[in-house]
């Protein structure tokens, strides 16, 4: 009875073992090949080929190994090292082949658009005739590995890397998808890079969609929701974390990187077939911090706007009418060329024009009340106002590029901006604090109304004072050539108001008009003057005798100059005297001179003229003591260096 036992056993073993190897045989491989790889032609319209196909009893599965699938012009869309179904016996009685478990691995995927669309139009007729096959096959569940799936649509295409899926075919059937990387390469653009992972069921024409997470770059974009591709609608909650330096890779940006961007909120979609961007709508609050230039470079604008950007509001509406609020905050920043310290607005987008409403803040140490918008996508024009007190007017002439030397004081100020391109106008008063070594140094007050275009800067009104002496100025700057183009009138009542501590030999009232002109660092001044009461201190000239110290009045006088830094040209000078009159042209050089009305070290050319000159107040004049009665009508030529 044992020795039976034995017998039955290795018979079994035997049938077993030639089971084994006959099933793995060629003879079952090209049986099965001419059962399975027909019904996938005809599924798909294209050519398939496989190396070899197998049955494994324990468990029980077909394998078939190194399947390719060619299209009409010999090219390869599809390969898979093995195709391995896991078959159940249980359908049998229903006419059914139970697939428990259909196992792709190894796959690669390679065709173009109108390739997938060929396919799957071939497999819906597929499906819908009747099958000749006798059994029914069923899948019950689905593992796919492949290693690369590149799909084109022209020059664009979609490349996913380590893709690993899992479907349950059940009712309803679930899936779940993952990829090590997914890449979105299209013809122009930005490339996207980026992990992902879905889980998803589907009912009749419904996506239920449990989750889909997407990381690129450090970023993640969360999103979970279902879709009707029947009526084209649906409805997805999403959630977005967003480092600014992934949107920086992303575009291709070179602004700065640094900040991160947090979001969540509702995606609606309806009707998409009749237009995408109204069919799409959005309610998102989201919150953040990114450097305002990184936001412009993103939109395409050029104009300068900068600083460190925080932010909290929310968007919603379609995609092609949206509506965005918020509340902003800007530190170290720049608009349109104005230096923010800090600014706190509320941002209004609406029909594609963002407004900054409400702005207060600190522009260059001042307080500052601020209102700005702009046109999106595309910047056709923009406005700015900006109204400001006790603004530093050393910063105010870093905005225009030009400084005139004065002392820093402090500047109230009001601008306006509207149109294609930065051009301000507006109105400003300066307040100094006085008190330097010369007449720039003793401006005390500076008020008047200004505009910009072309990089020029027009002063229709322009008023200054140093407190003894005061200007009225129209006229341009041309901050592009660097040039001066000014009139000027005025009085004062000390000329050496205009010239201490360089030239004090005369003192009095005068009345004066005349241009400033020329370049930032080389200007000429064209003055002509009239006084009626001088006083004139002869020992302040240096000149080459000595003279008592004393005052000689001028009873009139008038003259024409034209000075620059280093040379003073005396068209005319003519004055009055009891002395008697008298007159004088040429020019004094200042060779040593650093600045404007740095007349220290002059070097003498002038031409005097007298007529009726008083001999007897002349000679008390002298040292010598003697008196001189008569008058003396002369002209003599003084040149050279002074006597120290």
């Amino acid at each position: 009875m044992k020795k039976g036992r034995i017998i039955l056993l290795s018979l079994l073993l035997l049938v077993f073992a030639a089971l084994f190897f006959a099933l793995r045989g060629p003879n079952i491989s090209n049986a099965l090949k001419t059962l399975i790889i027909p019904e996938l032609e005809s599924a798909t319209g294209q050519r398939f080929f496989a190396g070899k196909i197998s049955v494994n009893l324990f468990p029980l599965f077909i394998e078939i190994r190194d399947l390719q699938g060619l299209d009409d012009r010999g090219q390869r869309f599809i390969k898979a090292g093995r195709v391995k179904g896991y078959i159940g016996l249980s359908g049998l009685m229903n006419k059914e082949i139970l697939i428990r478990r259909l196992v792709v691995r190894e796959a690669e995927i390679s065709a173009g658009r109108e390739k997938v669309e060929e396919i799957i139009g071939h497999v819906e007729k597929y499906l819908a005739k009747e099958s000749e096959f006798p059994f029914k096959v069923v899948v019950k569940s689905l593992e796919v590995g492949a290693d690369t799936i590149s799909l084109a649509d022209g020059k664009s295409r979609l490349l996913v890397q380590g893709l690993r899926a899992e479907g349950l075919l059940k009712t309803p059937p679930r899936f779940r998808i993952a990829a090590k990387k997914v890449s979105v390469l299209p013809e122009k653009g930005p490339q996207v890079y980026g992990m992902m992972e879905a889980r998803f069921a589907v009912r009749d024409s419904k996506i239920d969609l449990s989750s889909l997470r997407i990381s690129s770059r450090g970023s993640v974009v969360k999103l979970s929701g279902g879709w009707d591709s029947r009526s084209g609608s649906g409805e997805f909650r999403t959630e977005l974390a967003v480092l600014v330096d992934s949107l920086r890779e992303f575009f291709g940006l070179r602004n700065k990187g640094e900040g991160s961007i947090r979001a969540s909120g509702g995606i609606t979609l309806h009707d998409l077939s009749a237009d995408l961007l109204s069919g799409i709508g959005i309610e998102i609050k989201a919150k953040g911090n990114m450097y305002l230039e990184t936001l412009m470079e993103i939109l395409k604008v050029k104009e300068r706007l900068e600083g460190k950007l925080t932010f909290s509001g929310e968007v919603k509406g379609p995609l092609n009418n949206l509506i965005g609020k918020a509340e902003v905050r800007l530190k170290q920043g720049n608009i349109y060329g104005v230096e923010v310290d800090s600014l706190a607005t509320d941002l209004l987008y609406r029909d594609g024009l963002m407004s900054f409403l409400k702005g207060k803040g600190e522009i260059y140490g001042g307080k500052a009340l601020a209102e700005a918008s702009i046109t999106l996508p595309v910047v056709h024009t923009f406005t700015l106002h900006v109204k400001g007190q006790g603004m530093s007017s050393k910063g105010l002439f870093r905005l225009i590029r030009w400084d005139p030397g004065i002392p820093e004081g402090e500047v109230s100020a009001e601008l306006s901006s509207a149109g294609a391109v930065f051009a301000p106008v507006g109105s400003f008063a300066y307040t100094g604090k006085g008190g330097g070594k010369d007449v720039l140094g003793r401006v005390q007050g500076v008020a008047g109304q200004f505009s910009m275009a072309d990089n020029i800067i027009r002063f229709p009104q322009l008023t200054i004072s140093t407190g003894l002496s005061a200007a009225a100025a129209t006229g341009t700057v041309d901050l592009g050539k660097r040039g001066l183009a000014l009139s000027l009138s005025g009085r004062t009542t000390d000329l050496a108001d205009l010239s201490a501590p360089y030239f004090t030999a005369v003192s009095g009232a005068g009345e004066a008009e005349g241009q400033l002109g020329g370049s930032f660092d080389d200007p000429f001044l064209d003055l002509r003057f009239t006084s009626g009461k001088l006083k004139l201190f002869p020992h302040s000239l240096h000149l080459p005798f000595s003279v008592h110290e004393q005052t000689l009045p001028l009873t009139g006088g008038r003259g024409d100059l034209r000075y620059r830094k280093n040379l003073l040209q005396v068209r005319e000078f003519h004055a009055r005297s009891p002395w008697g009159e008298m007159q004088v042209k040429g020019e004094i050089r200042f060779p040593k001179a650093k600045a404007l009305f740095d007349v220290a070290s002059p070097s003498y050319n002038l031409h005097v003229s007298a007529r009726d000159m008083a001999m007897k107040e002349i000679s008390e004049s002298l040292p010598w003591g003697v008196s001189l009665r008569g008058s003396l009508s002369t002209s003599f030529t003084f040149t050279g260096e002074p006597w120290s």
